[in-house]
């Protein structure tokens, strides 16, 4: 688990029920030649906090920029692979959203995205970018 900042969370406990974009969006604010991550490399983790009931349904998370909050021209920065919900059963599993965050070329607003492959049941989840994730 890790430290999380209210400002760099994308979604605090939202269910995930369907395809939907994350509750929450990140501003790096104006600029055209933005440099948000010089120096440590910028993380994000995403958690099961309340298991997913479902089995055969399966979730993928990508994680998105654009230069408006409504994300019409939206560009995937990174995704995980396709995971069944059975085996998101357990809170605390941890989603491996793999690619890394570019240093430039990111538009204004970063987002999550879920893309459900069916409707499914009772699954909750948290998403944040974070200094460091604990792997132990």
């Amino acid at each position: 688990m890790a430290i999380y900042d209210v400002e760099n969370m994308f979604s605090d406990d939202q269910a995930i029920t369907t395809t939907a974009a994350s509750t929450n969006y990140i501003d790096l604010g104006p600029g055209f030649d933005r440099n948000i991550g010089p120096g440590e490399p910028i993380k994000l983790e995403v958690q099961v906090t309340t298991g997913f009931t479902t089995s055969t349904e399966t979730l993928t998370v990508s994680l998105q920029t654009d230069d408006n909050t409504s994300f019409s021209s939206a560009a995937t920065i990174a995704t995980s692979s396709a995971i069944a919900a059975s085996a998101m059963t357990s809170a605390g599993y941890k989603i491996n959203v793999t690619g890394t965050i570019p240093d430039t070329g990111v538009e204004r607003y970063l987002r999550l995205y879920y893309t459900c492959s069916a409707t499914l049941a009772a699954g909750i989840v948290q998403g944040a970018l974070v200094l460091d994730t604990q792997t132990n």
